[in-house]
């Protein structure tokens, strides 16, 4: 039976892998059960889901991760405008190479949101292919990183990959303080970003 365009997973809190490979998906919401989606070499949950547009958590989810898998929203071409990951603690998928991601092949994907509570980021969770991103807003301190063999490192850029010039990276205020030290580290950074805390 073929996936309803407009996919509501209420009470999933474990999405495995493959699930919706190649659907007609247009829109995926994930209620508040969910914890985390499967991902694996050439078979992401939500792989080559071209007619994907958007995807909503609901704002009650608070504890969800992503650690090990990989192409979970690989393919997904039509995805666009902002991405709100702001319910993520952990965003750690497996293997990072430079043009595979957690959402690598969504160039019209502009913006996104990195949640308060925040604790761990991979390197290379955005990639080339995320290369309309202009702006990312971290909405916390400044995450643990990892490196592609997922071992904590001090320094390093996860948005080395994305390729573009423009993109601005966002602090808030309440924790400047945090990453202007970070920052000055070059921990966090992008070639043409300019730094702004609101």
């Amino acid at each position: 039976m073929p996936a309803p365009q407009d996919l509501r997973l209420n009470s999933i809190a474990t999405v495995p892998a493959s699930s919706f490979y190649c659907s007609g998906i247009k829109s995926v919401y994930f209620g508040p059960a969910f914890q985390t989606v499967n991902g694996g070499w050439n078979n992401g949950a939500f792989w080559a889901c071209t007619a994907m547009t958007n995807i909503t958590f609901d704002s009650q989810i608070t504890n969800a991760y992503i650690i090990g898998g990989e192409r979970h929203f690989s393919g997904c071409t039509a995805l666009e405008g902002t991405l709100d990951l702001s319910c993520f603690v952990k965003l750690r998928p497996g293997v990072q190479q430079r043009n595979i991601g957690l959402f690598d092949n969504s160039p019209k994907v502009t913006k996104v949101i990195l949640g308060e509570n925040l604790t761990e980021l991979s390197l290379g969770t955005f990639c080339e292919g995320t290369r309309g991103l202009q702006e990312v807003v971290f909405m916390g301190p400044p995450p643990t990183l990892y490196n592609s063999s997922d071992k904590v490192i001090t320094a390093g850029d996860p948005f080395a990959a994305v390729k573009s010039e423009t993109l601005t990276t966002w602090v808030t205020r309440k924790y400047k303080k945090e990453w202007a030290e970070f920052a000055h580290e070059n921990a966090i950074r992008h070639r043409g970003t300019h730094w702004k805390s609101d």
